[in-house]
């Protein structure tokens, strides 16, 4: 019975720390703190990637997005003519700023979180594609984007 009760309380300790740190909604980018819109969804680690809503990342650095229920589309542009698409459950990161055939194969693909209406890129994508990379410190549940 000892053995039953430690057992389960190490289980709850173990679950509860995850849960605490599973998702943050705010990310420093470049030094500066931006919080996420309530509403707009949070970064959140899935299979130990870090994830951060498509909508709030490329809206701070100016682009317009729009979502097309029908094809589970992002699509995306800025007042430069920088456009990007995603798809949920697509992998593929199409960009027609990117140098190398206008894609990027992502390491997960996009996915959508219907409690949220939020759809999700892998933060290193979105970092990279901005001139960041992203560092991920698990203790303090905190995204950076550093140059």
């Amino acid at each position: 019975m000892k053995k039953f009760v430690s057992l389960v309380l190490f289980l709850c300790v173990i679950f509860s720390s995850v849960s605490a740190f599973a998702a943050s909604n705010e990310v420093v980018i470049d030094g500066e703190k931006v919080k996420i819109a309530e509403g707009f969804g949070e970064v959140t680690t899935v299979d130990d990637t870090v994830f951060i809503p498509i909508r709030f990342i490329f809206e701070h650095f100016g682009y317009q997005i729009e979502w097309t229920d029908a094809e589970r589309l992002v699509m995306g542009a800025d007042e430069k003519g920088a456009m990007i698409v995603l798809q949920v459950d697509n992998n593929l990161f199409f960009a027609n700023r990117i140098e190398e055939g206008n894609k990027i194969e992502m390491e997960k693909a996009v996915f959508l979180n219907n409690e949220q209406g939020r759809t999700y890129m892998p933060a290193s994508v979105a970092a990279s594609y901005f001139g960041f990379d992203a560092k991920f410190n698990a203790e303090t549940n905190t995204l950076e984007f550093v140059k």
